[in-house]
């Protein structure tokens, strides 16, 4: 994990900047002053430094342009109280990351760490490949000028491609950032991405978007979504609580109940709407139902996990998530149900965050967590190239 060294005159904002990054599993050092920072960063291997720009003696600033003379790659993030355009200026001027005031919140640390934490891997990555590609066409053209030409027309097209985001081609998934920290389930119908807060008891309609704006959200009222599916102006909802299955239509803008149907098991936990079909899971039994569009059960079978959290449906194959485990586990449901295969998705077994939701099509796979307050993308070219990981 990521080593962050937090510098600050203030010994109590040091601590709780350390509890909160060590609780992400972030490993950090703190010192007081711009002296002892420089030292450390003179010894030690540091990836991020996160540095307060008022303090006695060498201020941030001054401790920001030795910084980046001794160590430029390193992503800075700045601090203060005192929050002025001029500071804010000069310090991304000298090459800061990003700059917050304080008093923050602990999500907008994390999130600008993490940030900072990418932009800083991707540069490395980008050096390194471009000086691969540099030194191997070197010793090809050394006594041909016109090649020169080439190797600068060539590593320029490279360039372009990374920071217009084809790098995300070789990642195993694509995280955005959730609309809260509760996401409980998704749903992806064929123009949207839908995803439920339980705590909240909301639901939200996105775009799909590089960023997946919201572009409508629902009120449920004291209903706590676990699950939710759509079939065409009608919402479904799975209530874990309440031991229900609402049924609610979509009219102008609002959502309203009209109907509510008891769980043919003892704790729903999942709901998905194929086209045709209804399928419902049950977490205490272990159970999946398969329904008729008046939720009435046409067959049944025991999965093979322990929690079916979320179902997905894709062709004849039936997709379910288990959130004890984190594995999700594919049965072909064409004739007779059989399972094939049972994997883990790359994110959910290098983490400790479990995997809350699911949805997808053809094409694309998605999936939530309420531990990592991000949505995911998994990339269907990265698994077909690596299938190992």
């Amino acid at each position: 994990m990521a080593r962050i060294l937090i510098t600050d005159d203030t010994k109590d904002l040091c601590w709780a900047l350390t509890n909160v990054l060590r609780k992400k599993g972030y490993d950090t050092v703190s010192v007081n002053n711009g002296e002892a920072c420089l030292k450390i960063l003179d010894t030690e291997n540091i990836d991020l430094l996160i540095l307060d720009i008022r303090m006695p003696g060498m201020d941030g600033l001054e401790v920001l342009k030795k910084v980046k003379q001794i160590r430029p790659g390193l992503p800075v993030i700045m601090i203060t109280g005192y929050a002025t355009l001029e500071s804010a200026v000069e310090a991304m001027k000298l090459g800061a990351f990003e700059y917050i005031t304080k008093p923050f919140n602990n999500n907008t640390v994390l999130n600008t760490v993490e940030r900072a934490l990418k932009e800083s891997k991707f540069k490395g990555r980008e050096k390194f490949i471009l000086g691969k590609i540099t030194e191997g066409l070197d010793r090809k053209i050394r006594e041909k000028k016109w090649r020169r030409f080439l190797a600068f027309f060539f590593g320029l097209i490279v360039l372009v491609l990374f920071f217009s985001g084809f790098q995300k081609m070789f990642l195993p998934e694509i995280s955005f950032s959730a609309p809260a920290s509760n996401i409980s389930g998704l749903f992806l119908d064929q123009k949207n991405l839908w995803s439920c807060d339980w705590f909240a008891s909301m639901i939200y309609k996105h775009r799909m978007d590089r960023r997946l704006t919201i572009e409508d959200q629902y009120p449920l009222k004291g209903i706590k979504p676990a699950g939710i599916c759509r079939d065409g102006d009608y919402l479904w909802v799975v209530e874990a609580w309440k031991k229900k299955i609402y049924k609610f239509k979509l009219n102008a803008g609002q959502l309203e109940i009209v109907e509510e149907y008891p769980t043919p098991g003892i704790t729903p936990s999942a709901i998905y709407f194929d086209g045709e079909n209804i399928w419902s899971g049950d977490s205490s039994l272990g159970f999946v139902y398969k329904h008729d569009r008046n939720f009435k059960i046409v067959d049944s079978f025991k999965f093979a996990g322990t929690n079916p959290c979320s179902i997905l449906k894709r062709e004849d194959k039936l997709w379910i998530a288990d959130t004890s485990s984190n594995k999700i586990y594919i049965y072909d449901v064409g004739g007779d149900i059989i399972l094939r295969r049972v994997f883990v998705p790359r994110i959910y077994g290098k983490t400790n965050y479990k995997i809350s939701g699911l949805a997808g099509d053809d094409k694309s796979l998605w999936s939530c967590s309420e531990d990592s307050d991000k949505i995911y993308k998994h990339n269907s070219l990265f698994s077909r190239l690596f299938p190992f990981l």
